[in-house]
């Protein structure tokens, strides 16, 4: 999900992830398409890119020290955040990640991907509204 600075929804979606080793890979390759989409359509703008995985944000923010399966995936994802005019990258707890978890159960259930302009899907909503508040 990617918001303003009012917490509204400029971008959402999901993307069904197949054939992956880790979690950690999965996570990483959220974060790379999150940035790509960021970088497509909210360029002007900084961001903050948050994951409740602590390794990669780990290594989003220090890409020198990481020695994972995810190298190629985080450079990628650096490489999409240099479009940007600054990318901050924090980690967030697992209870604060309720949208983001939904929306992965979604792509996992569903075996597809998709992506809403300016809006959420309604079976996420009232967990963003409560993330807002």
């Amino acid at each position: 999900v990617i918001r303003n600075h009012r917490g509204e929804a400029i971008l959402s979606g999901w993307n069904y992830i197949d054939d992956v080793n880790s979690a950690e890979q999965v996570e990483a390759l959220a974060c790379r398409e999150g940035l790509a989409l960021a970088a497509d359509y909210w360029a002007p703008f900084s961001a903050i890119v948050e994951s409740d995985c602590s390794t990669v944000i780990k290594y989003l923010n220090c890409p020198s020290i990481q020695r994972s399966t995810s190298t190629y995936i985080i450079r990628d994802a650096l490489e999409e955040a240099g479009k940007l005019p600054r990318v901050q990258f924090c980690h967030a707890g697992r209870e604060q990640n309720h949208v983001a978890h939904e929306l992965a159960q979604i792509a996992k259930r569903l075996c597809h991907s998709a992506v809403w302009r300016e809006r959420v899907p309604v079976c996420v909503l009232s967990k963003l509204l409560l993330r807002m508040s």
